[in-house]
């Protein structure tokens, strides 16, 4: 008993040491909320909380138009606090939340940053074009002078260049809601897409619903077409009038992270709007028309009867011939040593899938020695069942590329082949395994712009077309409704159609 008590009393100075160590330790630094309260901010009508995620805050301040000068509210376990460098007085000092800002947290000698992304009023991303001398943008030819400033990005960088800025489209161009087409003067990486300098703002003047471009991407993506557009929807101001609600894309044309070509490589259009083109070329057997992406007519990197030209041209012509002969004789493979049969199906499927019955249609020769592709999906503004609406028709249950040319004639022609039909029935049943998801991410995207759709309404009434539709929607909710039910009934349709090959 003695020699514990003495092995006690030997230790017990080390325990009293160690007791008295631990209560001076200092603790973790820890945000428990950052928040921007009316209390504290007289002129907004509502608390809003920022979302803390790993090293970010994510602060959304829906219908709040000036994010210049809020006090926050920031709680946790810290001692000082630093924005920007400059200390912060709590619930007094006022912030500029419209651009990106660096959050210090301290505690004697550990701290802790975060960066905070704010978006106010529709929360997308913010487009503000000023052109020189406040000029209008009148022409699809003449480039005005502009500076771009693109911000409310969330946790993407702002944008600030100079560049240009002009008209764009055929039909789409005579409404009242103009699309436009844009050129940085520097290389630039808007929401996070792959550098490059030229971009494009469309209008979707006739689609209320603003998802048509959506799932025309995400069935790109589920069937892994080679190349698929970004785009983000995005509010336009332009000399700081509101023009709506827009989509910033990526223009079709050759590029590393575009259309990828080599150098003798080829990216063409079939091109109703052909005689408006600098160059064309017209196919012997079916007249289809077809107008330059890559080589560039405008700088005449090709011109009528060069060796470009005249490759391209005779390539085409053999592509239909070789094509035509499945209509005498449905066993003939000559088509698969010139086009892509896994690409064409592709195509083919995502024009069914979602009922497109005016798309643009791209060809791509990657080099003379490769077999041409179909890709990329463009322009999905007449999809899902809006086209349908337009004109009268039921065509939910009834093969909707009937209406275009390469239903009646170029896929006529292919479905005549076994192998043909074989691949389109095997792509198919990949889509559907990589389609599960599909309906989710559109909910995200119908979630992003349900405030911004509002103010669009106020500026232009839908459509801007010369025709009206014949079915109205009494409000939003049920524009998504009717695309998604067509999207969910189109999906059913082609399920039976297509196993039954």
């Amino acid at each position: 008993m003695k020699k514990n008590f003495l092995i006690f009393i030997l230790i017990l100075p080390f325990l009293i040491i160690s007791c008295e160590k631990s209560e001076i330790v200092e603790p973790e630094i820890e945000l428990n909320e950052f928040s921007i309260l009316k209390e504290n901010n007289p002129a907004i009508s509502q608390d809003f909380y920022g979302e803390i995620s790993d090293d970010f805050i994510y602060l959304k301040c829906p219908g709040l138009e000036d994010l210049t000068q809020l006090i926050p509210t920031i709680e946790g376990e810290f001692q000082t606090i630093y924005i920007d460098g400059e200390q912060h007085v709590p619930n007094i000092s006022e912030q500029d939340f419209s651009m990106p800002l660096t959050l210090e947290l301290t505690y004697n000698n550990k701290s802790k940053t975060y960066t905070v992304f704010t978006q106010g009023y529709n929360l997308l991303p913010i487009v503000s074009i000023h052109t020189e001398n406040g000029l209008p943008i009148e022409s699809k030819t003449e480039n005005i002078k502009a500076d771009f400033t693109i911000f409310n990005a969330l946790n993407h960088s702002n944008i600030l260049d100079a560049g240009k800025i002009k008209g764009r489209g055929n039909a789409t161009w005579n409404y009242a809601k103009k699309p436009y087409k844009i050129k940085f003067s520097e290389k630039q990486e808007p929401f996070g897409f792959k550098s490059n300098k030229d971009w494009v703002l469309l209008a979707e003047a006739n689609d209320n619903s603003f998802l048509r471009t959506a799932f025309m991407c995400e069935v790109s993506k589920a069937l892994e077409i080679p190349y698929t557009i970004d785009f983000q929807h995005v509010d336009l101001y332009i000399n700081d009038e509101y023009k709506g609600l827009y989509i910033f894309t990526e223009k079709v044309e050759e590029g590393k992270f575009r259309v990828n070509l080599d150098n003798d490589g080829f990216l063409f259009e079939k091109d109703t709007y052909y005689k408006d083109e600098p160059l064309y070329f017209t196919t012997d057997i079916f007249n289809q028309h077809f107008t330059f992406k890559y080589p560039d007519a405008d700088n005449n990197d090709i011109v009528e009867g060069d060796e470009n030209f005249n490759f391209i041209n005779n390539f085409m012509n053999e592509v239909e011939r070789k094509i035509l002969l499945l209509q005498e004789d449905s066993t003939s493979t000559l088509f698969e040593d010139m086009i892509d049969i896994e690409s064409f199906a592709k195509w083919y499927l995502a024009v069914e899938i979602t009922g497109n019955f005016d798309p643009n249609i791209f060809y791509v020769l990657k080099n003379r020695k490769s077999k041409l592709q179909m890709y990329p999906l463009w322009d999905s503004e007449w999809s899902l069942g809006l086209y349908d609406l337009s004109w009268g028709l039921n065509i939910t249950s009834d093969l909707s590329s009937h209406s275009i040319w390469e239903r009646k004639y170029l896929f006529n022609c292919l479905f005549n082949s076994p192998i043909f039909r074989d691949e389109v029935k095997k792509q198919w049943n990949l889509f559907k395994n990589n389609s599960l998801e599909l309906e989710d991410k559109i909910d995200y995207y119908v979630e992003s712009i349900k405030y911004a759709q509002e103010t669009n309404k106020t500026l232009w009434t839908m459509p801007a077309g010369k025709k009206e539709l014949l079915v109205k929607f009494e409000n939003w909710e049920e524009e998504i409704n009717y695309v998604k039910n067509y999207y969910y009934n189109r999906i059913i349709f082609l399920n039976s159609y297509f196993t039954s090959l």
